[in-house]
């Protein structure tokens, strides 16, 4: 028969997150919500058990709580902390507004690349489990500190540290108290104010040019929940095919204090797609269109998960528009062009041709892997299908590695219009 304290971390080791039965008060933290305030996204590295050893604490039955033996932990239960407590965490930070993006084989490869600006990492300082037998109390009790930094990707520095504790009681010999210590570290965590000021300080603003200030727009600006209505085309030329002329008028030079991109409009009063690294920290941001024409712009809408924004361009006159497609994505295979300023502002509307070679998953939105060369300054730009002349994504990223090349991304129209709230109609 196995001693009873082994028996014990056969159930502390479980993989799902536990939640016990709690025979001691919980303090009640109300994280605070950075839903609107923290708009760059957030990773979360979850728990490192690394430093904690074994024994972990003891055993005791008995009426007067008799040390019967160590509880020890093994490679199997840090394997397990580890899993549910990045359960925990993952669902916490999003239920408090943080833009968390999971990590994946695929997104460790293009992080680089897809606006990560945050990454959050704990470190378990001290761990105590005791638990106690049938004559002792038939409960475990556990505490926890855990070490929190706060990394940013863009300086490649911690930018703020906190230490918090946890602890907790509860019935039974199980990982359940536990799993409640770190749940009270982690509400502490997420209620210091000191953590969001980093984060609002360290944060990339999106701001309107100065030089619309003045411009009567066409719009209004719509709120965060609101869906926004567009025309996608005019029903006389939905039939024939897009001519790459009449697509190329419709993408802009987006320019800005800190750096450039692309875009392209999608109605005639101005409203246009872009990336969120586009617009992201720019004070001043100004439209080119190919003739030369400059207008001002004013930032509508933007997801940084997603490295989507959609932007408003002054159009005095009707501007032209880019044509969209059928719901649905492009088979690989499918030849496409790229539009956009690549490397620098002199090459505005560059078109580069390639196929769609892949499609990828990134969390709920699809990418659309392509050959055609797309380099620094294409990002915003479109991606359009050779045989119809609609645009089928918008040009995102490149992954640049030794050994590799042709491997440009696009997220799909279809989920760009469903990220940014925006529903297409036919015109009547």
């Amino acid at each position: 028969m196995k001693p009873w304290f082994l028996i014990v971390f056969g159930s502390l080791a479980c993989a799902s997150a536990p939640v016990g039965t709690s025979l001691s008060p919980v303090r009640q933290l109300a994280p605070i919500s950075v839903a609107g305030r923290v708009r760059d996204t957030v990773v979360f590295l979850g728990v490192d058990f690394s430093n904690v050893g074994s024994p972990v604490g003891g055993h005791y039955d008995g009426l007067l709580k008799v040390y019967q033996g160590p509880v020890r932990i093994t490679t199997a239960t840090v394997a397990s902390w580890s899993q549910w407590t990045g359960q925990i965490g993952q669902a916490a930070f999003t239920q408090a507004g943080y833009p968390i993006r999971a990590l994946s084989p695929a997104f460790s490869q293009l992080q680089s690349y897809s606006g990560v600006h945050f990454a959050i990492a704990a470190k378990a300082s001290s761990v105590r489990v005791d638990t106690y037998g049938r004559l002792a109390g038939d409960n475990t009790q556990a505490s926890i500190t855990v070490t929190w930094e706060l990394f940013d990707a863009r300086s490649r520095s911690v930018i703020y540290t906190a230490m918090t504790a946890g602890d907790a009681r509860t019935a039974g010999q199980s990982g359940d108290a536990i799993a409640d210590a770190f749940r009270m570290a982690l509400a502490s965590f997420l209620a210091d104010e000191s953590l969001v000021s980093a984060l609002q300080k360290a944060s990339s603003p999106v701001r309107v040019t100065r030089a619309a200030d003045n411009v009567a727009w066409r719009r209004v600006m719509p709120r965060e929940s609101d869906m926004i209505d567009f025309v996608s085309r005019d029903p006389k030329i939905d039939a024939r095919p897009a001519s790459l002329a009449r697509v190329s008028a419709a993408v802009i030079a987006l320019g800005g204090d800190t750096g450039f991109g692309s875009a392209f409009l999608l109605t005639r009063d101005g409203l246009a797609l872009t990336n969120f690294h586009v617009v992201r920290e720019q004070q001043t941001l100004t439209a080119r269109f190919e003739s030369g024409t400059e207008r001002p712009v004013r930032v509508l809408r933007v997801d940084s998960v997603a490295d989507l924004a959609l932007i408003e361009v002054f159009c005095p006159t009707d501007c032209s528009t880019v044509s969209l497609g059928p719901d649905g994505y492009p088979a690989p295979g499918t030849e496409v062009y790229a539009i956009g300023t690549p490397v620098s502002q002199s090459l505005d509307h560059t078109v580069t041709k390639g196929i769609v070679s892949a499609l990828r998953r990134r969390g709920s939105i699809t990418l659309l892997q392509t050959d055609a060369a797309v380099n620094p300054g294409n990002s915003g730009g479109p991606l359009v299908d050779v045989k119809t002349g609609n645009v089928v994504g918008i040009v995102t990223l490149k992954l640049v590695t030794a050994g590799v090349e042709g491997l440009g991304f696009a997220i799909s129209i279809d989920d760009a219009l469903r990220t940014l709230g925006l529903v297409r109609r036919k015109a009547r």
